[in-house]
């Protein structure tokens, strides 16, 4: 398609504001999300919609003209995909799913998982890999976790009894590293006859050419909108066909699945097709007839080749400007030569880290405002490993396996929060003074900030303060009101809830974090009111609007 500066604003109308914004308000917004999901070109789908128009599509399953056609835009859809990850297609099976975790889901409850039986996983896997672990349980297998390192060794490799499943991710959704899954897979094959290999490849086939079928894998998931954006809701499991009867059973059936089924006896005869079988019901046939014209925008684009080449210099050109901008605040966890990830912790000047959702918000008050991602939710192996060898402490891991040897049971390290009395998700009360929203609204003010009242807040408990100042609350260690004691327990930090108007439930013009940040910040957190918590035995006592405050306890100053 050429330059992108020439047709970038006719494709993404969105991220460039104005009436078809996509940013707040429809104003511009920086997108670098694309490992969450790809954006779909205008183009794209413009063409889906007109023949969705121009063309009858309908139930695959019902006859006619129209479900004829359908069933030929499908049985099209299905051998592009095909045709586009095998060099030799014939071999495997393409069961469309809802997305790649529920393609893991459907090959994990259906594999042959038996007493001796395992489950391996590589430890910086999604985390609905990891999920897979309970249709192995379930069904008597137990699990093994591996690194990437382990996973090239012969020895690191138990031989099992019963049929095996191995899920080794192509490219880590946290940090960008490539597994050497050909090399892995040569070991596995050395080892036993009993594992079977499914290679994770959401988040590689978005940017690299692949062809699984030369790999030597049983089995691969993935979704369609992580490489082109549109549709969503469909992912892909594909099956070697050798294999597909020896280690799955199906057991539930559906619409579609069967050639003949009474309700009222024991008797079923499932089809032959294990497509058919493992697509119960109605599939998304707007989605799969969809799925054509992605590829048609990959090919327009010069193919996923062409988008790596662009990707990795957007992404070196993003890690050489924050590490000029970050100094040595910016800690990198990516692998370097990472296509399209750069994943980051930051330091405060104190040498603590900064939370990631006060970076998300901060980059969402931005103007334009950022969209990015945040936290360990999907990847939780890699992450913990990234803080470990970045200098983030002893890992949770660690701690637990230092009490599983002194307990000689299994352990897991958790946090049990004893809140008392009270109705907030992290503290009994919120206590905050209308000193401290003036001062707020004073230095907003003079950033032509908007101005924002008690409210926005949601605090249990607002004081006034005579006009004496800011922030008073600060130096509280415990309060009395109306002969009812209370603790303070601490600084609340704020999320950007406190950008949106209670009153009218509407997402304001983003200038309260931002005004807090530049004079409330605190171990890499913004901070603004106090929880309190009631002590003292008995269930009397009443607190009412206009009681007397008195401080019973004060930090040193």
């Amino acid at each position: 398609m050429g330059f992108i500066d020439t047709w970038r604003s006719r494709e993404f109308p969105a991220l460039l504001g104005g009436k078809r914004g996509g940013g707040e308000g429809g104003g511009a917004i920086v997108y670098a999300d694309h490992a969450g999901a790809a954006l779909p070109m205008r183009s794209q789908l413009s063409k889906s919609l007109e023949e969705s128009i121009k063309t009858v599509l309908c139930n695959p399953h019902s006859n006619g003209p129209g479900s004829g056609r359908t069933k030929e835009l499908i049985d099209e859809s299905r051998h592009m995909v095909l045709n586009h990850f095998f060099s030799k297609p014939q071999s495997f099976n393409l069961v469309f799913t809802s997305n790649c975790s529920d393609s893991l889901n459907i090959l994990s409850s259906s594999f042959a998982f038996e007493r001796g039986s395992l489950l391996v996983f590589a430890k910086n896997s999604h985390t609905s890999v990891v999920g897979c672990r309970e249709n192995a349980r379930r069904r008597g297998g137990t699990f093994k976790c591996l690194t990437l390192e382990e996973m090239g060794e012969a020895e690191n490799w138990p031989i099992p009894d019963k049929p095996s499943l191995v899920v080794i991710p192509a490219e880590c959704n946290f940090g960008g590293r490539l597994a050497d899954v050909r090399g892995i897979v040569e070991v596995i094959r050395g080892v036993s006859d009993k594992y079977y290999v499914a290679l994770d490849v959401a988040k590689y086939a978005a940017f690299h050419e692949v062809d699984l079928g030369e790999l030597g894998v049983d089995f691969a998931v993935g979704s369609f909108y992580k490489m082109f954006g549109s549709p969503t809701g469909l992912g892909f499991l594909f099956m070697r066909r050798a294999v597909v009867e020896r280690v799955l059973k199906v057991e539930y059936f559906g619409g579609g699945g069967v050639n003949a089924v009474l309700p009222g006896e024991d008797f079923v005869v499932k089809r032959r097709n294990v497509e058919e079988v493992l697509e119960p019901g109605t599939v998304d046939f707007r989605g799969i007839v969809g799925l054509r014209w992605g590829f048609r925008s990959l090919q327009e684009l010069g193919g996923v080749e062409k988008m790596r080449k662009h990707v990795k210099c957007l992404s070196g050109e993003f890690r050489r400007r924050m590490g000029e901008v970050g100094g040595d605040s910016v800690v990198f966890h990516s692998d370097v030569d990472s296509c399209s990830i750069v994943s980051f912790s930051l330091r405060n000047k104190d040498g603590g880290w900064v939370g990631y959702n006060e970076v998300i918000n901060l980059a969402e008050l931005n103007d334009p405002p950022i969209q990015m991602r945040g936290g360990c939710f999907c990847n939780q192996g890699a992450c913990l490993e990234a803080l470990g060898e970045s200098g983030g402490g002893v890992k949770s891991e660690e701690c637990a396996l230092w009490f599983e040897r002194v307990l000689k049971v299994k352990c897991f390290l958790a946090r049990e929060a004893k809140l008392g009395e009270g109705f907030a998700n992290e503290a009994p009360l919120l206590l905050i003074s209308g000193g401290s929203v003036r001062r707020l609204n004073q230095i907003g003010k003079t950033m032509g900030r908007q101005i924002v009242d008690e409210i926005s807040f949601r605090p249990n408990f607002i004081v006034d303060d005579g006009g004496n100042g800011g922030n008073i609350e600060d130096e509280w260690q415990s309060i009395e009101v109306g002969g009812v004691c209370f603790k303070v327990q601490g600084p609340c930090s704020r999320c950007n809830m406190v950008e949106v108007d209670p009153n009218r439930a509407r997402q304001g013009k983003g200038g309260v974090l931002r005004t807090l940040g530049n004079y409330r910040r605190s171990g890499g957190r913004i901070i603004f009111g106090v929880f309190v918590q009631r002590t003292g035995g008995g269930q009397g006592g009443s607190v009412k609007v206009g009681e007397k405050v008195r401080i019973t306890g004060k930090y040193a100053s």
